[in-house]
This record gives C-alpha cells, structure tokens and sequence, in this order.
C-alpha cells in the first residue's frame, strides 16, 4: 500500500510538473507523429527513476517525522498556532525540494528520450532518401538519366563535343566549354546561317565548327532548370573590340508557342538588343511570326530572329561578310549588332551563344 501511495504521488507530481517543453518537442515533430502529448509525458514518467525517488521521499518522511516530534516536545497547547504554522512551512519546504529534484531529473530525461526521437526520424528520412533515390534511377522515371547515361547539361562534362541526354530522353551531341553548353558559334562564315524553319527546329552545321544547336534541343535543355545566358562576340574593327552580354533570365517556349524568347536581368559591356527580342516569336524566310504588318523581316535581313514591329537591333543569324563597309552590311543584311553608345552599327565577325545553369 505503501508503495502504491508513493508510485501514484510520485506520477502525479511528475505529469503536473512536467515542463512544457515537451509540447514544443510534440510541435516539431510534425504531424506525422501520432503520439499524443498525455501520452509521450506518461511514457517520460513510466522511464524515469521511481525508485530513487521513493528512497528521497522516505528519507524525507522520516526526516520530518523526527523534526515534527522535537518541534512537538518544545511546544505547549497554548503554543498551537505557532506549532502548526511551523510544520506547514517544513510541509511546503519539502515539497519545493521535491519538485526541483523531480523537475530537474524529469527535464533530463526529456532531452534524452528527444533526441533519440530525433536520431530515429534522421534516419528514417535517410534511409527514404536512399530509397527513392535507387527506385528512381532503376525506373529511370521521368526520363532521369541513370548513372550509365551522359549528363543532361555540360556542367559535369569534359571540353569539346559530348553526347546530351536531357530530362525528357532526348539525345544530341552538343559542344562544351568550362561547363557552358553552346548553343550557337560563328567565326569563318562556313555555313550559311538563312536556313528556313525546319533547319532551325532540328539544328543544323558542325558541333566542332559553325553549328545551330536546333530549338527542339535547346528547348529540352531549357525546361530542366534555371539557366543563364551568355553572349560573346568580336566586331570588324582595327581593335577587334570583344563584347559580352548575359542575361540572367533566359528561356525558349516549345514549337506549338513559336519558340517565343525570355530574356531579362542584363549585364554585359554592349547594348542590350536582346530586350528588343523579349516575348517575341521567332520568325524564319518561310516562317513569318515577326510584328511587323507589312514586311517578313527574317527574309528583308537575310537572317531569321525574334522580330518586333521595327525589326531589331541585331541580327546574330545573318550572313557573314568580312566586308563591314559593303552595301550589303550598311543595309542590315549581315550579321551585325547595334551599338547605342556609338550610334552606328557593328558588324560581327565571331559570334557565340551558350548557357550554363544558375
């Protein structure tokens, strides 16, 4: 009986004083924890140290007990008061002892049974990971590539021309750099860049020398994650003065949308002229998608683009020419870029495009 006694004073005090740190503890849990609040603070109580418990509040029974029996022989009835306002306080003053002692312990094991809970969720979650990391890769679901495929961008790829195996499955051969993908280079005028629609939907020219990647290909690429762009060109000029624009922002919409061009967030030591190009559709000699009501602008420049209602201030997919003097570059026919600083024209003589992710 005794013992009863003590084990449910002792659960009593231990629920009461419990700290309330052990509903925070159930909050960041989440919810896929299903023990209650009740029931994670009796499970604290059911592990903590009943029995040294029990051996403190029989010493302190006995020690009051004893002390109660000595205050009792120094008093008379007359002294009644005085003789029980002195035994609540010893009551109060024991009581405080054991709360401390129990709160103390109790916060202990709290922390202990916390952060075995932790280290069984972190592994839980690893081992899930681990899990659908193998499953995916065994499934190759969603056209993931699997550790026997090439890498679905140049960022783990070696320089020069590697196969690309993008999200979707599709495959190409695409020139690398540093971990740039290029999506276009001209340098030497080898390949006649007026080519019409299908050319450029499917690529077309060398990887290893003057190429259009193809806006299917690069579309695949684009709609795996964030990428930026990068601009690098060379002007004819008796310096040949070298220029960069990047744009943080880029993105090209799929056929069904005309390929429609996102770019954004400038940086560079030219003009920006791909703003002019901005949520445009992209227009070909047989494929007229331009702004401009009455003329085909991709056919007049000799070059297709992203074409508004006055045509652009580049035109990166026109005829090379070495001549920037020629009548045919003053007509905006060759591949050029305007510069506003100056005011005139720059016609082009190597040109890249490539993009890398952010």
């Amino acid at each position: 009986m005794l013992f009863q006694k003590y084990f449910l004073i002792f659960t009593g005090i231990c629920l009461e004083f419990l700290p309330d740190s052990t509903e925070s503890i159930m909050e960041n849990e989440g919810p896929t924890n299903l023990v209650s609040t009740t029931e994670l603070k009796e499970e604290i109580c059911k592990k903590a140290d009943f029995k040294l418990f029990q051996e403190k509040l029989l010493a302190l029974h006995s020690k009051t007990v004893e002390e109660i029996q000595l205050s009792k022989k120094g008093h008379d009835g007359s002294d009644l008061e005085n003789f029980t306002n002195e035994i609540s306080s010893k009551i109060l003053a024991i009581q405080h002892e054991v709360r401390e002692e129990l709160t103390a312990g109790l916060n202990n094991l709290q922390n202990e049974l916390s952060s075995q809970i932790q280290a069984q969720r972190d592994e839980a979650r690893e081992s899930f990971e681990a899990f659908k990391t193998d499953l995916l890769k065994s499934l190759n679901i969603d056209g993931l590539p699997s550790d026997s495929d090439p890498n679905f961008d140049c960022m783990e790829l070696p320089d020069g021309v590697n196969q690309i195996v993008t999200g979707t499955g599709r495959q190409f051969d695409a020139y690398c750099q540093n971990g740039w993908l290029y999506i276009t280079r001209r340098f030497d005028g080898s390949v006649f860049f007026d080519q019409d629609w299908v050319s450029y939907k499917e690529g077309f020219g060398d990887t290893e020398g003057e190429f259009f990647l193809g806006m299917d290909n690069i579309a695949s690429i684009l709609g795996q994650f964030s990428y930026k762009l990068k601009i690098e060109f060379t002007v004819w000029d008796n310096n040949e003065t070298k220029c960069e624009a990047e744009y943080q922002t880029f993105g090209i919409e799929d056929e069904a949308s005309g390929y429609t061009l996102s770019v954004g967030d400038y940086n560079g030591t030219c003009s920006d002229q791909m703003m002019y190009s901005n949520g445009l559709m992209f227009s070909t000699r047989d494929r007229d998608n331009d702004e401009d009501d009455e003329h085909n602008v991709a056919l007049h420049n000799f070059g297709p683009g992203w074409y508004g209602k006055l045509g652009g201030g580049s035109n990166i997919f026109g005829v090379y020419s070495d001549d920037p003097n020629s009548e045919f570059c003053q007509q905006w026919m060759c591949m050029f870029w305007f510069d506003e600083g100056e005011g005139k024209t720059k016609v082009i003589k190597s040109f890249v495009m490539k993009i890398i992710p952010l």
